[in-house]
């Protein structure tokens, strides 16, 4: 391996990685070539979002094939040439590798946060075996970390830890930049981990702390769709009496939500009635050109009635139509206690 360097850019509970490496073919005479299969270790819960890799000026680039909801699956040919062999290991095969070339690799995934006790974390596999190291002593050896931390609006990020000797480059409310960069001997040995803290000027980090990012497209952007995320942080504040809460979940089933979207958007569902309480309350309301009202009052969380809302999505949630959700967010204004 001549050269490696990781770009981690957390924005609220998601980290964006991309890894970068340049390694040499060195076992294999200049007049032969092999296959060369080179595997990424990540985290749980890693999604790959792109790969692109260079041989001598021949590319290759993964591709997104997005698969129709009557498509027999069963007849889809595997490929051999990458995939997860673990939840935790992504493996990409290089075909043709001529002796002496030079692979460079560039690698995107996307990761959850860890969030406990008023901390985000995350630790990533950045340790490499010793018969990675180029056997020529005097040969550089570039090893880069880079750090971004989005925090949100007016949030600012506290006691940074972190496993590798990183530099603050940048710190602003809202926003955190650390950079390590050196030329060493042997390539590092340990994971990458780090975990920080946010806090607001106006609360308390033991409050709940949230706020509302809007995104406008900008004239080249294809995809001309307005986008918001409305966040909550947590706090850590455990003497905190638990309020009974009072749900009324807004889902989108429109056609844009087809396939695997709005089957994750199920489960998640089904995940989020199981957690309430049976002093809570919930209502649903699906919205396409049309909406669909699950009751017009807020309903104890009782088994029968998480039976009964479980029943209504499956029987309801059929991606089709457009998009109208100003009807909805008017019935949600409405709907009343039980």
């Amino acid at each position: 391996m001549k050269q490696i360097s990781m770009e981690i850019e957390c924005f609220l509970d998601t980290a964006f990685v991309t890894v970068i490496g340049v390694w040499r073919v060195h076992c294999v005479k200049r007049n032969r070539s092999c296959f060369c299969r080179l595997i990424v270790p990540m985290a749980e819960q890693g999604s790959v979002l792109g790969v692109k890799v260079d041989v001598n000026g021949r590319e290759y680039t993964t591709q997104l094939i997005p698969v129709d909801e009557n498509m027999d699956t069963g007849k889809l040919v595997k490929s051999h040439r990458g995939g997860f062999l673990t939840p935790e290991m992504f493996a990409i095969t290089i075909p043709q590798v001529e002796g002496g070339s030079n692979i460079s690799v560039k690698i995107n995934w996307s990761q959850k946060l860890s969030f406990t006790s008023g901390q985000f974390s995350l630790t990533i596999p950045f340790k490499f075996p010793e018969f990675v190291t180029p056997p020529v002593k005097g040969n550089s050896k570039i090893e880069k970390i880079t750090l971004n931390v989005e925090s949100g609006a007016e949030a600012e990020v506290l006691g940074l830890k972190v496993s590798h000797p990183l530099k603050i480059v940048r710190k602003q409310v809202g926003r955190l930049e650390c950079s390590y960069e050196a030329d060493v001997s042997t390539w590092s040995q340990n994971k990458f981990r780090f975990s920080y803290a946010i806090s607001c000027t106006a609360v308390s980090t033991s409050d709940i702390l949230g706020g509302l990012l809007l995104y406008s497209p900008s004239k080249q952007d294809l995809d001309k769709r307005e986008m918001f995320c409305f966040y909550l942080y947590p706090g850590h504040n455990q003497s905190k009496k638990v309020f009974r809460k009072e749900v009324v979940f807004l889902i989108d089933i429109s056609g844009s939500m087809q396939g695997r979207p709005l089957e994750s958007v199920k489960d998640a569902l089904f995940a989020a009635l199981r957690n309430l309480n049976q002093e809570d309350s919930f209502s649903l309301i699906a919205l396409s050109g049309e909406t669909f009202l699950f009751s017009s009052t807020l309903q104890l969380a009782t088994t029968e009635t998480v039976e009964k809302a479980t029943l209504w999505i499956q029987t309801n949630f059929v991606a089709a139509g457009g998009t109208n959700i100003l009807l909805p967010l008017s019935q949600f204004s409405h709907i009343s206690h039980y």
